[in-house]
């Protein structure tokens, strides 16, 4: 009799573990959600060195087009992954800047998404998207957010480590780019398009983050 007490007291505990687990998962996604996935990435329009949530969704792996051979670009007329979970989402408004401003970032490498949005109102806040892209290797988040004035702003950082010198990285990489900025840790250079990249010494190789920002983006007039 002792002996069944036991086992019925350990089942009960392991119940209550489980039911705990599962409300504590429940309670985050109330907050708002994620979404992580894969694909390869479309052609960029602009070439680019190449990435806030309390909960995570299980990766979910963008089907391939009929047909099509495995990790290719995916075309131009498909929208990136952070646009499709933000029209999932409701995110509507500012859809475009975040496709465009998500093309930008990508260099012709297969890449993953995560997403993040305010789930009590997707369309009024900001949209967070973190990229993690295959080759270079980079990491990058990208901000899209309704503004005051109609429009929408945007502001993305990308992250990637490189072998070669930062002397190196700028003579092969940002060739026409001005030096902007100079400090003993970073060395700043703007784009011909005005966005700017920090070159920082990292051991024998170099670590870049390239920042992006644009204030007050059009938004496309609905029909």
């Amino acid at each position: 009799m002792k002996r069944f007490h036991r086992i019925a007291l350990a089942l009960t505990l392991f119940l209550a573990a489980g039911i705990a687990g599962v409300l504590l998962s429940q309670n985050g996604l109330s907050q708002n959600q994620r979404r992580s996935q894969t694909r390869d990435a479309p052609n960029p329009s602009a070439p680019a060195p190449a990435p806030a949530a309390s909960a995570q969704a299980q990766p979910e792996a963008q089907p391939q087009q009929p047909g099509a051979p495995a990790n290719q670009p995916a075309p131009e007329s498909q929208a990136t992954l952070p646009a499709q979970n933000a029209q999932k989402a409701g995110f509507t408004t500012c859809l475009a800047a975040l496709d465009a401003s998500t093309r930008e970032m990508l260099p012709e490498s297969a890449y993953s998404a995560a997403t993040t949005w305010n789930n009590q109102g997707a369309d009024g806040s900001s949209f967070v998207t973190v990229l993690s892209i295959e080759r270079p290797q980079t990491a990058a988040i990208l901000t899209v957010s309704p503004s005051k004035s109609g429009g929408c702003d945007t502001s993305s950082a990308a992250v990637a480590y490189f072998l070669d010198s930062c002397i190196a990285v700028r003579e092969a990489r940002l060739q026409g780019w001005k030096l902007v900025w100079e400090t003993k840790t970073l060395l700043g250079y703007q784009a011909p398009d005005s966005h700017i990249a920090y070159l920082m010494p990292s051991g024998n190789g170099c670590t870049v983050i390239e920042t992006r920002v644009k204030f007050g983006a059009a938004v496309p007039e609905r029909n």
